[in-house]
């Protein structure tokens, strides 16, 4: 569980001062940025609606493993693609 919780604050927390060198370096205006974050603070609130029920159903640990999956595999995105249109579209 301790695993799980420092991957998911890590992927969470991490990338956010970097947003300001990634906006200089791609020259994001500050509409661009504050545009991310409100589309990053939508899709968690709407995954914890949609999908936050189901370790309930399934259990914590059937459920906990796929998410840290998706959740490395979207940092890798996140690190890795040079494009902000196609990060976000991969939901990172």
């Amino acid at each position: 569980m301790a695993f799980a919780f420092a991957t998911v604050m890590a992927f969470t927390t991490v990338p956010t001062p970097l947003w300001s060198l990634y906006a200089q370096r791609d020259r994001f205006s500050s509409l661009t940025v504050t545009v991310v974050f409100a589309v990053y603070a939508l899709a968690v609130a709407l995954s914890l609606f949609l999908a936050g029920h189901l370790s309930d159903w399934y259990g914590r640990r059937r459920v906990l493993m796929p998410a840290l999956v998706l959740e490395i595999l979207a940092g890798v995105v996140f690190l890795v693609w040079s494009s902000l249109v196609g990060c976000c579209s991969l939901g990172c």
